[in-house]
């Protein structure tokens, strides 16, 4: 029987391929950051639940986060998976978990995997088998666009609130992300941030998705919607859908801040828009692309009319 672990700062995942098929379950985060004996107790208890509930096996795959190969911890590591599943040295396999995810779903040299989960990292296994990687430098460093750095930025904007002397329980996004966290002031945010770890702070990321998803004040006022459309090896497209029309949706002449403005007393999610367009098009417009800066701010809308607008 073969034991593959997913570890990571959130949780680890394992299955187990047998011979009726596989299992699989869940237990705490595992990580290779174990640098004190708190660290390594906490990891080291996990592991023993995955032990406990596999029972024997014959071979283990695990795959760590923020884990090198032939280092100090990882010889720790696999000291204790000797001990704790009674295997040979040579029947254990460990690595980075983003060598493991890569190794799933990639030959080396055939692509980049680019991941986001509580950390943000993009690697490659090149044709010699050399993991190579650009950023997933922890979060104190980086990771920037994984559950923890969104996490963090929704918190802070909940703490913003204070710092304005206002009540983030009468804003309809930081509301949400306090209910999601089931507290009511800061004496209860302080012990969820600082009493649960980070994957606390990265457990927010999905409320602030869902949050995005259930507004699009840009898109909803001009009566249209916004779609994403993504084909497996081919990418990922957005798609902004207006009617053709836009003058039955928003009155000619009228300022697109000044409208985000007065939608936001009746949304859902007040949130800032960094954004001053005029919300119509006049009968001509100039072709300017060739006179864009470099901080000009940009919306392309093209049709098959051979309109350019």
């Amino acid at each position: 029987m073969i034991l593959c672990i997913d570890a990571g700062a959130s949780s680890a995942k394992w299955t187990l391929q047998h011979q009726a098929g596989f299992s699989n379950g869940a237990v705490g985060p595992i990580t290779g950051h174990l640098f004190n004996d708190e660290a390594k107790a906490l990891a080291y208890g996990e592991i023993a639940k995955i032990a406990s509930a596999v029972g024997k096996i014959d071979e283990i795959v695990l795959g760590i986060t923020g884990l090198d190969k032939e280092t100090v911890v990882a010889n720790e590591i696999v000291e204790l998976i000797q001990k704790t599943f009674g295997l040979a040295k040579t029947a254990i396999t460990i690595m980075n978990d983003m060598e493991l995810a890569y190794s799933a779903v990639l030959a080396p040299a055939e692509g980049v995997l680019i991941y986001a989960g509580t950390g943000a990292i993009a690697t490659q296994l090149d044709a010699a088998g050399n993991f190579l990687r650009a950023g997933g430098w922890g979060f104190h460093l980086g990771d920037f666009g994984g559950g923890y750095s969104i996490g963090a930025a929704a918190l802070r904007y909940v703490t913003s609130q204070w710092d304005q002397g206002k009540d983030p329980l009468q804003d309809q996004f930081a509301a949400a992300i306090l209910k999601f966290a089931k507290c009511e002031n800061w004496a209860d945010l302080r012990i969820f941030i600082y009493g649960n770890g980070r994957s606390a702070i990265a457990s927010v990321a999905p409320i602030v998705g869902e949050l995005a998803d259930a507004e699009n004040e840009i898109a909803q006022l001009l009566g249209g919607e916004i779609v994403l459309e993504s084909k497996l090896g081919k990418g990922s497209t957005f798609k902004l859908i207006i009617p053709q029309d836009c003058s039955k949706v928003i009155p000619k002449g009228s300022n697109l801040d000044e409208l985000l403005d007065a939608s936001a007393k009746t949304t859902k999610i007040n949130t800032p828009v960094d954004i001053n367009l005029v919300a119509y098009t006049p009968d001509e417009v100039e072709d300017d692309r060739l006179t864009i800066r470099e901080n000009d701010k940009v919306i392309l809308i093209t049709g098959g009319t051979g309109s350019f607008g």
